[in-house]
């Protein structure tokens, strides 16, 4: 993946969702700004060119999801859905909730968590489904700090499909 954002979006354009795992980077979007676009992402998962769009529960439309569709990925080369993204607004556990996280599903039964970037807007934000403004993180203790900072570094020098 590169950190050259897809041919939607202006050069210079930052990353709003990264989900990294073991140090790389596997989720980079996008965000789309053109309104005659129906996807509001684009980006990549797996080195795969993804689009993502934002929906709503049929049983609750105030409960937002995030679906990522790639193109020939399903038998008839059109277009299939590869993961679906929920925001996370509570925990089972009762940790805290930072209104930032996103944990995605993917075709193969696996979880990948994926965070909202700095560059993400407030408007944004909301729109994803979180329920709450994000809340400010507590600062890493400094190796685990270091070793973050690592994995952005590797997730923002990605390239871009």
């Amino acid at each position: 993946m590169s950190a050259t954002p897809p041919v939607a979006e202006k050069a210079g354009d930052s990353p709003v969702i990264r989900g990294v795992k073991q140090g790389e980077a596997r989720l980079v979007l996008w965000p789309i700004t053109d309104p005659a676009k129906k996807h509001q992402f684009s980006g990549e998962l797996d080195k795969v060119r993804v689009y993502g769009f934002i929906k709503e529960r049929k049983d609750n439309p105030s409960q937002k999801f995030v679906t990522l569709s790639a193109k020939g990925a399903g038998p008839d080369g059109g277009y299939t859905q590869v993961a679906i993204g929920n925001p996370v607004n509570t925990r089972a556990d009762g940790s805290d909730v930072y209104f930032d996280s996103l944990v995605f599903h993917l075709a193969d039964d696996e979880t990948l968590g994926a965070r909202l970037t700095k560059t993400c807007s407030d408007e944004m934000q909301k729109s994803l489904g979180f329920t709450s403004p994000r809340v400010a993180r507590p600062p890493k203790p400094a190796a685990d700090a270091a070793a973050a900072t690592k994995e952005e570094e590797a997730a923002d020098s990605a390239p871009a499909p």
